[in-house]
């Protein structure tokens, strides 16, 4: 049954504890919570809320993450080296697999978007049926893909 209603949520949500993996804690004292906002329906992508007090962490990335910094900031290092500072209204990529330095000065929260990858086998299949489809169906909408400021496209 399609749904009806439009789901909205607050920027102040009430979030439940998510303790970071003490392995990755750094220095001082991070505490995390977060709150699940929706599950796709094939149960490989989904949006939270998520939030974190000062401190110093590495978060290992399972699957990509499309972050969008609502409250606060963070500065993120990833594998090359380089720092970004992230304020409210930033988007950022982080893909599966990549490791990545947290230094929360005092508090950040974050809307984000996580989707597992699909096995080569299974996404491979889902790729071509789109394809023909195209063929054959005009989409609704034309997404153009967004560039760094390097001018290299975010994600392949």
């Amino acid at each position: 049954m399609r749904r009806t209603d439009i789901p909205v949520f607050s920027g102040r949500l009430d979030l439940a504890a998510a303790p970071i993996n003490p392995a990755w804690i750094l220095e001082g004292n991070p505490r995390a919570r977060n709150r699940m906002l929706w599950n796709s329906s094939d149960k490989t992508g989904f949006c939270m809320m998520w939030d974190c007090t000062a401190g110093k962490f590495n978060w290992i990335y399972d699957f990509d993450e499309v972050v969008h910094v609502i409250d606060g900031g963070v500065t993120v290092t990833g594998p090359n080296g380089v720092a970004t500072t992230l304020a409210p209204g930033d988007v950022v990529l982080f893909p599966q697999g990549m490791t990545v330095h947290w230094h929360v000065e005092r508090y950040v929260r974050k809307v984000a978007y996580c989707q597992h990858q699909l096995p080569e086998f299974v996404a491979l299949p889902i790729r071509a049926w789109r394809k023909l489809k195209a063929l054959f169906v005009r989409p609704a909408i034309v997404v153009k893909k967004a560039t760094t400021p390097s001018g290299t496209h975010a994600h392949a």
